[in-house]
């Protein structure tokens, strides 16, 4: 039996069309499902935090000495003292050994006499030399007590904080010129941290005043709320009030520190798998079928693109429980605007 050339056309189309049917129903979905990438979600903790230098701002005084002579110690490195407690004696009686009595250059921080030249008039006497207050005594100074003190956080720049000393200059010595600096007092009831997040994008709504912070500076671990924040540049400056005893807090004025928020916890997924739709925010969980259904979902905080919700339930504005993503739900990455149901 001959076939035709009309036989031999409808046979190549009945098979195009068999073949394209075919593609739709196996081909493509698969083809698809490879493009589209999903995240399976997980339950874990998300912290807050920020790694960035800390200047430390205080109250407190540097003192001089208001005679030559000998000096003793009665009171040792950041003890905590009441007012009336004597810190040191001067011996006048005492003559200066060779070379202790030779003058420091200007604006040395590594130097007695530096120190002198930067403290300048804010410096003090302190005749006697018991404490005049119930404080800190510390030995290390670097001339900027009255400089950096609470008050200069408005007008602090990033720029010009780098460019403090890292700690002060130990002042314990056996002889001491009038008027060299011999010890400071510092006031340790609230002390103050201020650093600019390194994050360009930072989340101002981390800082808000009163926000309770946990700040890692080495091994310690501070206690400290947020006192206060403002646009700076493409960051923010903020500032970090603490009432919380820390032995190094007098003798360090820059650290490098751990500034961490709240640990949240619930299930942790990208920040490209939400979508708005009509105010309410939501993802696109993969279903048995391949489909995609759209469940809202509560977002308790996120951070470096990744943010944790709640899991199985939570509650919306009104007080009406709402039935959310669960423990290994597979959910779509970057849906975009795009509807998948």
């Amino acid at each position: 039996m001959k076939i035709t050339n009309r036989t031999k056309i409808l046979i190549a189309v009945f098979l195009l069309a068999a073949f394209a049917l075919y593609a739709v129903i196996y081909i493509f979905p698969k083809i698809t499902g490879i493009m589209e990438k999903t995240q399976v979600l997980e339950y874990g903790s998300l912290s807050i935090s920020d790694t960035a230098e800390v200047l430390i701002l205080r109250d407190e005084t540097l003192y001089v000495a208001d005679s030559a002579g000998g000096v003793s110690y009665a009171v040792a490195e950041g003890t905590k003292v009441r007012s009336g407690v004597q810190i040191l004696w001067i011996d006048p009686s005492v003559a200066a050994l060779e070379g202790e009595e030779a003058a420091a250059g200007a604006e040395d921080t590594s130097t007695v006499g530096g120190i002198k030249s930067i403290a300048g008039k804010d410096a003090q006497e302190n005749p006697g030399n018991v404490s005049p207050i119930t404080a800190v005594v510390s030995y290390h100074a670097d001339g900027y007590e009255k400089t950096l003190s609470p008050d200069a956080y408005a007008s602090l720049t990033k720029e010009a904080a780098a460019g403090y000393p890292v700690a002060g200059t130990d002042l314990t010595r056996t002889y001491t010129k009038k008027g060299d600096p011999l010890y400071k007092i510092t006031d340790n009831n609230v002390w103050y941290m201020v650093y600019w997040p390194e994050k360009a994008d930072a989340e101002k709504e981390y800082y808000v005043s009163g926000q309770a912070v946990t700040v890692r500076i080495g091994e310690a671990e501070i206690a400290a709320r947020v006192q206060d924040c403002v646009k700076e540049g493409g960051s923010y400056k903020v500032l970090l009030r603490s009432d919380v005893y820390y032995s190094d807090m007098a003798r360090i004025r820059r650290a490098q520190a751990v500034i961490s928020f709240d640990e949240y916890m619930g299930l942790i997924m990208d920040e490209s798998c939400i979508q708005e739709r009509d105010g309410v925010t939501g993802v696109y969980v993969k279903q048995t079928t391949g489909d995609y259904k759209w469940v809202p979902v509560n977002v308790k905080s996120h951070a470096d693109g990744q943010c944790v919700v709640s899991a199985v339930r939570f509650y919306d504005a009104e007080g009406n429980e709402v039935l959310t993503v669960t423990y290994y739900d597979e959910v779509l990455k970057n849906p975009g605007d795009k509807k998948y149901d």
